[in-house]
């Protein structure tokens, strides 16, 4: 045939009847600084900071051909890059964070505990996986990645609790948090990375054996 053209067509129009499973590893590095002040008997505060780490994942990605035009397609998908296994790689930067934490000794029994947490998740503003091999992606076009941008924002976490001395070796525990969603609305949440607010509970206790 004159051009490539037709495999190129072919291919958007079954783009969909597949996907890569992707692994990787890494090790990564960082650090985290902490300070606590008892102001009296009754009440301390403390501060945490925990810093970014910086991660360059690599591993492999396994293509696959889900439907039946894909598969019988196979071999025409593996000449325009789609090949069952390669290597790929993705940067990813964890956001550092601050923690400002509390405690307050209301009485013998009752200890209250409150925390206010900031991470700089709008760190994660941009995501790419580069595979080992160049892909057709439509006419005239070809790439060797896959580019995510999730522009989140940076966000806060308030969470308050006590504990109940009940006994003289069991306390109870409940707590209450709520964790702001670092996508913005509903216009930028991605189906790849679903998220929104949540409100968490616990309920705990402690026993002491002797």
């Amino acid at each position: 045939k004159a051009s490539g053209k037709p495999d190129v067509a072919i291919a958007a129009a079954i783009q969909a009847d597949g996907h890569a499973d992707v692994k990787g590893s890494d090790w990564g590095f960082g650090y985290q600084l902490a300070w606590m002040w008892d102001i009296n008997e009754r009440a301390r505060v403390g501060v945490n900071y925990r810093s970014k780490v910086s991660h360059t994942l690599k591993g492999t990605a396994d293509w696959e051909a889900d439907g039946a035009d894909a598969k019988r397609a196979w071999d025409l998908m593996a000449k325009l890059g789609y090949v069952p296994n390669e290597k790929a790689s993705v940067k990813i930067v964890t956001p550092e964070s601050l923690s400002v934490h509390g405690m307050y000794r209301a009485t013998d029994k009752t200890n209250l505990f409150g925390d206010v947490t900031w991470t700089r998740h709008s760190r994660f503003n941009k995501a790419e996986l580069v595979f080992e091999n160049t892909k057709a992606i439509g006419v005239g076009k070809t790439s060797d990645r896959t580019v995510i941008t999730p522009n989140w924002r940076n966000t806060y976490k308030v969470a308050v609790g006590g504990s109940y001395q009940y006994s003289e070796p069991l306390q109870l525990r409940a707590g209450i948090a709520f964790d702001q969603s670092p996508v913005r609305g509903a216009q930028s949440r991605l189906n790849t990375l679903p998220d929104g607010n949540r409100i968490w509970y616990s309920l705990g206790a402690k026993y002491t054996l002797r």
